[in-house]
């Protein structure tokens, strides 16, 4: 602190200017020069630290991981010596994204930045490099800031990140399947491989979509290289699945402790499909615009027709709306036709259109959002 007065009161004391004092002819460094208001405390340690005649001697500057599985953190030694006559005092290790930390460490104990390095001091600078969030190639740098005489300096670590698990295909796709066939044949199966950078075998599921079971094959094969291995599952959708479109992640806990992804995707067709499935929006109108939108109704079973469905509206502002429905190809399609009355008084208008069968048809009633709004004219 006695040391540090003196150079807060140097501070106060300073004249004001409105040009850079460096960037005029023949001026002289100011105090504040490389001063950081969101590190003071680093900056105060600069300001201390006199130049130094001594180096940071580094090992090397530059480390090449090779391949590193991803969702890994490995720590990167950078061995120095401080060669002079001087001590040498670190103020700031800055690291680029893909490092989590850097830190001073002499004898194995973590050195803080700021504290002189007395002259023949050995050490290192460790960097942890974090490979989450990146994949195939990626360098992080970490710049070193303080009063040695070949300072700043800058660290480089290069690596090849790799999957720890690598699916084939990612996206094990159904396409549409036919509920009716489901339950006629009782399931259906695709089969996906995954390379694990090691042996591995599943310990549980974390998530598992419903309506898909997943069974491993138990026929593990190595990998040229020996290290890693391959393992083929049997991804199987059976006829309790619902109806719908499904694009959704199984997560499954593996023996490496590290969990296994990867998406199944398919489109279960019951024997009717809608267009649009959910929503029906008019958008903003103003008063006397009556325009119309169209709901499709559309067997899946080639000569197969479809009931004409009965429709009713539900909602606080239901009677906005009006409809028709037309039967075309042979009741193959139903074409529901949705406007809004002319006479539509301005504001919001929303309903709940509910379209259903005869119960000994079987088939399962759907609902569509209808809105609009009204507003005044400009």
């Amino acid at each position: 602190m006695i040391r540090i007065l003196p150079i807060l009161l140097a501070l106060a004391w300073l004249p004001g200017c409105e040009d850079d004092p460096k960037s005029a002819p023949g001026a002289s460094a100011s105090v504040m020069d490389g001063y950081d208001t969101a590190d003071p405390e680093a900056s105060f340690a600069r300001l201390l630290a006199e130049d130094s005649k001594s180096n940071l001697d580094l090992a090397h500057d530059e480390v090449e991981l090779g391949d590193v599985l991803q969702q890994t953190q490995r720590e990167v030694p950078f061995p120095f010596v401080v060669n002079g006559p001087d001590e040498v005092v670190i103020t700031r290790l800055t690291p680029s994204c893909g490092c989590t930390g850097v830190e001073i460490r002499v004898a194995g104990e973590t050195w803080p930045e700021g504290k002189p390095l007395p002259a023949g001091t050995k050490g290192e600078l460790v960097a942890t490099f974090d490979s989450q969030n990146f994949l195939h190639g990626k360098v992080s740098t970490i710049d070193v800031q303080g009063n040695a005489a070949n300072m700043p300096l800058k660290l480089t670590i290069r690596a090849n990140i790799r999957p720890l698990f690598d699916p084939s295909p990612a996206t094990v796709r159904f396409g549409e399947v036919h509920q009716s066939e489901l339950l006629a044949e009782g399931f259906r199966t695709r089969s996906v491989t995954v390379v694990g950078a090691e042996s591995f075998a599943l310990t549980g599921w974390a998530r598992l979509p419903k309506g898909i079971t997943i069974k491993d094959t138990n026929a593990p094969e190595s990998e040229p290289g020996g290290l890693a291995q391959s393992r083929t599952f049997e991804v199987t959708i059976g006829s309790e699945i619902g109806t719908g479109t499904l694009y959704e992640t199984a997560v499954a806990e593996t023996s490496l402790g590290k969990m296994l992804e990867f998406t199944i995707q398919a489109e279960v067709l019951g024997r009717v499909r809608y267009f649009p499935q959910k929503r029906i929006s008019f958008g903003l109108l103003t008063p006397g615009q009556a325009p119309t939108r169209s709901l499709r109704v559309v067997g899946t079973e080639a000569g197969t027709p479809v009931p004409e469905p009965t429709l009713a509206m539900a909602g606080d502002e239901h009677e906005a709306f009006l409809w028709t429905v037309q039967t075309k190809d042979g009741g193959q399609e139903h074409q529901v036709r949705i406007r809004i009355r002319p006479d539509a008084p301005i504001g919001r208008h929303a309903g709940t259109l509910t379209v259903s069968y005869p119960p000994e048809t079987g088939l399962e009633s759907e609902e569509f959002i209808v809105s609009a709004i009204v507003r005044q004219p400009q």
